[in-house]
């Protein structure tokens, strides 16, 4: 009898800890805070992640226009190109977008780009190619020595730096990771360490650029995201290339750019995580964009090179 009744005491012991555990971890759940860099509407760079499908008259809306997977084309005869001489250097920080302007340039003048870089094969027929190709991506000036001409792709630095961290810590080129694993795994100390090298490496990238002197065209970043901008940054492009395009094509890449591959991250302006880095730091990083926007800015005051190719175009 007294066996029976330990174990009734025991089993209720039992079942009143195994209650208020799964309360706790209720309570728990519901009250976690998360770090997250990028909101849920997140568009993953080729592929990525989105929950909201709009119709891109707005940059808002525009923004919130990707579905998962989804790839548009305006141009299918992106082939091999006889013009590549002069050397065309095609010109960011990472994260500021070179790969989906890359796709855009692709689209807009039908030739395959290059790149000194060798990390995707499959995306661009012209990877790790100088010659035959259009365009040479580079992330620093002094991997394209014989380049003489450059688009440069602006980003301020804030966006650029987390827009990298977001791509290289959670490998967000990979249509399959799981945003629900980002948020939960955002680390504050990978995250400021990460910052700090980057932020001082986006400006000595910039510099470098400036320090060439070279017949550059410079594209606002922030202009590809304005639905009334960007078909005058991709016709001013055309004019640099020295390609003809037609209206129609224009009007294609204009309306469809977010559904090319590589297209941008959203970011969460909701949550600053440069709060997390030193003042000192804070107050550096404006410095460090006003003085390398207004060099680029004044680059664009002057009258735009139009670049006179030694071979004619084959595509």
């Amino acid at each position: 009898m007294r066996g029976g009744r330990k174990t009734k005491k025991y089993t209720v012991i039992f079942s009143f800890i195994t209650l208020v555990l799964t309360l706790l971890y209720f309570v728990n759940s519901k009250s976690r805070v998360v770090l997250p860099l990028s909101q849920p509407k997140y568009h993953g760079i080729s592929g990525g992640y989105s929950d909201s499908v709009s119709t891109g008259k707005t940059k808002e809306g525009r923004e919130n226009a990707i579905t998962r997977g989804a790839v548009k084309q305006c141009n299918d005869a992106v082939t091999w190109t006889s013009r590549d001489k002069p050397i065309v250097g095609l010109l960011g920080a990472p994260g500021s977008g070179l790969l989906w302007l890359r796709v855009i340039i692709e689209q807009l003048t039908g030739a395959y780009s290059g790149s000194v870089y060798h990390d995707f094969p499959v995306e661009f027929k012209g990877e790790g190619h100088k010659q035959k190709v259009l365009t040479v991506m580079s992330y620093n000036a002094h991997e394209l020595a014989e380049m003489q001409y450059g688009i440069i792709l602006y980003r301020n630095a804030k966006d650029c730096v987390q827009t990298h961290y977001i791509t290289k810590q959670y490998y967000l080129h990979n249509t399959n990771t799981s945003i629900q694993d980002f948020h939960a795994n955002f680390n504050v100390d990978k995250w400021t360490e990460f910052a700090h090298w980057n932020i001082n490496e986006w400006e000595e990238i910039y510099r470098l650029y400036l320090e060439e002197r070279l017949p550059y065209l410079v594209v606002m970043y922030d202009n590809l995201l304005e639905p009334k901008k960007i078909k005058y940054e991709v016709s001013r492009i055309a004019k640099y290339l020295n390609i003809g395009v037609k209206g129609q094509l224009l009007d294609c890449i204009s309306n469809n750019a977010y559904h090319f591959k590589f297209r941008p991250v959203l970011l969460n302006r909701k949550f600053d995580p440069y709060g997390l880095l030193s003042k000192s730091e804070q107050k550096r990083l404006p410095k460090f964009d006003k003085y390398i926007e207004k060099r680029l800015q004044d680059i664009n005051k002057k009258p735009e090179p139009v670049i006179q190719w030694e071979n004619e175009v084959t595509v």
